[in-house]
């Protein structure tokens, strides 16, 4: 795989993030507007990121789910593609 430039922005910061991690979630990086920059790059970049959702209990024994996000292998090149025209 290509090496990447350092990302400029939020949405590159994302999508490199995604490129070369197994899988992101929203408390990997915490950051105002991550949602809305992952539905950027599935809506106006055409970036297939998938999502599972994950239990957990928190630290006072309850329940929850958030959504863990990644690019299947066969889509990174693409993705690549995607980041260098973002970036």
């Amino acid at each position: 795989m290509q090496r990447l430039s350092p990302p400029k922005n939020q949405k590159a910061f994302i999508l490199h993030t995604l490129i070369n991690k197994k899988h992101i979630s929203e408390q990997d990086i915490p950051m105002n507007g991550f949602r809305a920059r992952i539905s950027e790059l599935i809506n106006d970049h055409g970036v297939d990121i998938q999502s599972e959702m994950v239990s957990f209990k928190n630290t006072f024994g309850h329940s929850g789910k958030y959504k863990r996000r990644f690019i299947s292998k066969k889509e990174k090149e693409k993705a690549i593609k995607i980041y260098n025209k973002i970036n």
